[in-house]
């Protein structure tokens, strides 16, 4: 399972990736990393890429119900 990709808040690519040495088992225990410049996501940052990431699915999906 790979995490949904959200922009990095250093270089602004959508490549994101769970860091090898994450831990197993539940998600918030993984770290998640830009594959362009290897950031390592905050929690807070991912979250937040997370509802931006939501949003424009949503704004997508109804501008799309419209045609």
């Amino acid at each position: 399972m790979e995490p949904i990709p959200v922009n990095c808040p250093r270089c602004g690519e959508r490549q994101n990736q769970f860091a090898s040495d994450s831990a197993p088992g539940h998600l918030s225990s993984k770290k998640v990393v830009c594959m362009a410049c290897q950031y390592a996501f905050e929690g807070e940052e991912y979250r937040a890429g997370l509802e931006v990431a939501r949003q424009e699915i949503r704004a997508r999906l109804q501008q799309r119900s419209r045609l």
